[in-house]
This record gives structure tokens, C-alpha cells and sequence, in this order.
């Protein structure tokens, strides 16, 4: 489902100096646990800002809250 992810993570040897970067132990992941996984570096990176985070994705802030649902991450407000 790679389709689902932004271009810069499918297509993209080096990511940008703005977008998440993929940690290495994406590798052998399912593309839900490796999904799950970058957002939680983009969490991590952001200081919780989801509207930063997204933009690190490069999704929508919509987007972005809906994949936490999804995964069921609890993320405290950074950014209200």
C-alpha cells in the first residue's frame, strides 16, 4: 500500500532535509508497522506538533490524526 504513503518516502533515495527521515529499521517492516513508525519519529521530531509533524509526512493534519487513530497512538497536544 505504498500509495498511501508520501511520494518523498516511496520514490526518494536521500528524503529532503524537511521530510521524516526513515529510520533503518523500517527493513523488513509491514507497511502498517513501518506507517506506524514514522509517525512516531515525526512526533518525536516535531515535539509532538501534529500540524508539524504532518508537514514532515507530507500529509494534512486531517491526515496525520487519522493515522494516529488508526494506530491507535496517544499523542499529548502540542499544538491544542
Amino acid at each position: 500500500m505504498k500509495e498511501h504513503l508520501p511520494l518523498s518516502v516511496t520514490t526518494a533515495t536521500e528524503p529532503p532535509a524537511n521530510t521524516a527521515s526513515p529510520p533503518s529499521t523500517l527493513r523488513g517492516m509491514t507497511v502498517d508497522a513501518a506507517e506506524r513508525e514514522l509517525i512516531v519519529n515525526a512526533l518525536a521530531r516535531s515535539g509532538n506538533n501534529k500540524s508539524k509533524a504532518a508537514r514532515l509526512l507530507g500529509l494534512t493534519r486531517a491526515q496525520l490524526r487519522s493515522r494516529i487513530e488508526k494506530h491507535g497512538l496517544v499523542v499529548a497536544d502540542a499544538d491544542g
